[in-house]
């Protein structure tokens, strides 16, 4: 077998994989194509006004209680966000959008409760899911993911004297500016 045959088998496998484990994500399981922040997303700006989502096999006007209880949004400090739904000018994609910031630091939940037409083209169940504000979410710097230490400076190190004169710590980095005369 030549080798590049192998690397068209080997990338069509990885693919397959790829795509079984995004089929298998508890949101796709649940009906949902896209979902925006994205479920665990850290850092989401205060100023967010938008949750958007689309759905994996259902139109959104299948769904009954789209303008009225499909989405609601909860800040842990700021409280329930109301908001105005309706769908984009591509006919798939619901935009819920709210009128006030969140508060730094806070954690957002999100729950999609859709209750389909009797003529539903597919499956769409219940899903909630959360996303953190200016912030990582909670418990993601813990289990090994991310850790950080401060280095510890030894006290008795003699400063470091710079070329100009000027006292540094003894581990303060040594930077080199090369100047370029003739660009």
């Amino acid at each position: 077998m030549n080798r590049g045959l192998r690397l068209v088998i080997l990338a069509a496998a990885l693919m397959s994989v790829v795509d079984l484990v995004w089929a298998e994500s508890a949101a796709r399981l649940a009906g949902y194509l896209y979902l925006s922040p994205e479920p665990g997303a850290p850092y989401v700006s205060t100023h967010t006004r938008y949750v958007l989502v689309r759905f994996a096999n259902v139109t959104p006007m299948e769904v009954t209680n789209l303008t009225t209880s499909f989405i609601t949004v909860t800040g842990a400090i700021s409280g329930p966000h109301s908001g105005v739904t309706h769908v984009a000018s591509d006919g798939r994609t619901v935009i819920f959008t709210m009128p006030l910031d969140f508060s730094q630091n806070e954690l957002v939940t999100v729950k999609l409760n859709p209750q389909l037409s009797g003529g539903a083209s597919g499956r769409l169940t219940t899903y909630e899911y959360q996303f953190m504000i200016t912030a990582p979410i909670l418990g993601s710097l813990t289990g090994g993911g991310f850790s950080y230490q401060m280095p510890v400076r030894n006290a008795m190190a003699p400063a470091a004297i710079m070329p100009n004169g000027v006292s540094v710590p003894s581990d303060f980095p040594n930077v080199v500016i090369t100047i370029n005369s003739n660009p």
